[in-house]
């Protein structure tokens, strides 16, 4: 069981997370710890071992904040997410996997939405994509050698990329 209730997590996309850092996988986990992703059509992945995703080891996360929730009282947020991870697993069973337009930032996305979750006005791929991008941390930023494919080198051939232009 992961140590990380309550968040989204994301990983990078290798190999095309080489010139594109930005470019990731995205999951969310329960009051748990359990990490649940969009794994492709009509496939929700459940992992309740660590924050292993389909493109590997989680690098960045968020905890989802008890303020940014609407309407919602202290003691219900944990039981109100799982209810929503829930029903969105349940949804997205059903749908086709599409990269551009139905993927796993949506899976996010709807779970947060009927969470209650405020993390903007509206929730979608791209305001997940946004919080992904700009909010997340790395939650091991002091360990090289176990994150330097995902965290460090990830980023070098982007860097050599932009600077040659």
């Amino acid at each position: 069981m992961s140590n990380r209730p309550n968040c989204i997590v994301w990983a990078p996309i290798l190999p095309i997370g080489f010139l594109f850092p930005f470019i990731g996988h995205v999951g969310i986990t329960d009051s748990n710890g359990t990490l649940y992703e969009f794994a492709g059509t009509r496939n929700v992945r459940k992992n309740d071992q660590d924050l292993c995703t389909i493109f590997g080891n989680a690098t960045k996360v968020i905890s989802l904040q008890i303020t940014d929730y609407s309407k919602i009282d202290e003691e219900s947020i944990e039981e109100t997410l799982d209810q929503a991870i829930a029903l969105s697993t349940n949804k997205f069973k059903k749908k086709n996997f599409n990269f551009l337009t139905n993927n796993c930032h949506n899976f996010v996305a709807d779970v947060l939405d009927k969470s209650g979750y405020k993390v903007c006005f509206f929730l979608n791929k791209n305001s997940i994509h946004f919080l992904t991008s700009f909010f997340m941390n790395h939650f091991r930023p002091n360990n090289f050698l176990s994150d330097c494919s995902e965290n460090k080198i990830t980023h070098i051939p982007f860097r050599k990329l932009i600077e040659s232009i």
